[in-house]
């Protein structure tokens, strides 16, 4: 080989190594080929995407109310005598359910976190509250402030509860019940409506004294006057 074609070799293995990928791929491949390549990684992202919010537990919603007879004409809201807001989320175990699920039971929403110092002594009270008006009519659902499902489930667990409890990645819910720290409890009756809105940690025995009213009489009249033991804490 000449000098002069060993030069130009040279010149032309130089300029390919400067090249970009992008560069070498637009040359060397064919465009139906590039969109191909575009296509199966656009398709891997979105993959990973929906992965992820898989395991995050997927969205949060607030849906239409399911309304009774009771509640036909009732607002919205977090006050008492209103329809509480409606939402479906995932639970722990991975099902989606919804608020309306527990319409015709005394329900109590309990808002949780795992920087919630003050939902380690609530949340095995609650527990306890939970066996013992079960079969009456009662339950408990939890909703856990924006972490994972793994955080949520093993802070739940590890502090004595075996309620059930949904995500809430997006605080879409706390938004909703206008939660502004943790811990927030709020008592509906069998129609769904808001009984009590307890913005702090709940002593255990004004807890059970609120639920056997409650399921007593799901009117409210007979609910007797209670202090939140604490006021929430904020991050």
């Amino acid at each position: 080989m000449s000098n002069k074609a060993e030069r130009k070799r040279k010149r032309r293995e130089q300029r390919r190594a400067e090249m970009s990928l992008a560069q070498r791929l637009a040359r060397d491949v064919p465009w139906t080929r590039l969109a191909i390549i575009a296509g199966v990684i656009g398709a891997l992202a979105f993959g990973v995407f929906v992965i992820a919010k898989t395991a995050g537990g997927g969205e949060a919603n607030i849906i239409d109310p399911v309304r009774t007879q009771a509640t036909s004409d009732a607002r919205v809201g977090i006050r008492r005598g209103q329809l509480a807001p409606n939402f479906e989320a995932t639970d722990l175990t991975g099902a989606r359910v919804r608020l309306s699920d527990l319409q015709g039971k005394v329900v109590l929403v309990n808002f949780y976190a795992s920087w919630c110092t003050a939902c380690r002594k609530e949340l095995p009270a609650f527990e306890r509250i939970w066996e013992k008006y079960r079969n009456q009519g009662f339950e408990i659902l939890g909703v856990n402030n924006g972490e994972s499902k793994g955080t949520a489930t093993d802070y739940l667990r590890g502090n004595g509860a075996e309620f059930n409890a949904v995500l809430d990645p997006d605080q879409t819910i706390v938004n909703a019940y206008k939660v502004r720290g943790m811990p927030v409890s709020v008592l509906l009756d069998r129609n769904g409506a808001v009984l009590y809105y307890s913005p702090g940690e709940l002593a255990e025995a004004d807890a059970d004294r609120l639920v056997a009213a409650a399921l007593a009489d799901s009117s409210g009249a007979a609910l007797p006057a209670v202090t939140p033991a604490g006021t929430p804490q904020t991050q």
